[in-house]
């Protein structure tokens, strides 16, 4: 079997963010199944009994209202923030000329 390593790097974009695993070798079944599943969380890529817990748990967040209306709300503010912050670069940049 060949040996395989990883490493986790995270990159901030607009407007999300996102992961990414680096491997180098033939990973571990259990986790490319988890990177499909993750890519796409739907009942088609759960291959497995963890996966089938995970997936009966992002089901349930996802049908929560409250939970909807959490996310609304943080994006909502993180939205505002961003824009803020790019006022306040606008206006540096003009004070540099």
């Amino acid at each position: 079997m060949t040996a395989w390593r990883s490493r986790i790097c995270y990159m901030r974009t607009e407007p999300g963010q996102y992961f990414c695993i680096q491997t180098e070798g033939r990973p571990p079944e259990a986790l490319r199944q988890l990177a499909r599943y993750m890519e796409h969380s739907t009942a088609e890529n759960v291959k497995s009994e963890e996966l089938a817990r995970l997936h009966e748990m992002v089901m349930n967040i996802k049908s929560d209202r409250e939970v909807g209306l959490a996310y609304m709300k943080a994006y909502e503010a993180e939205k505002r923030i961003r824009k803020k912050e790019q006022r306040e670069r606008r206006k540096e940049k003009q004070k540099e000329r």
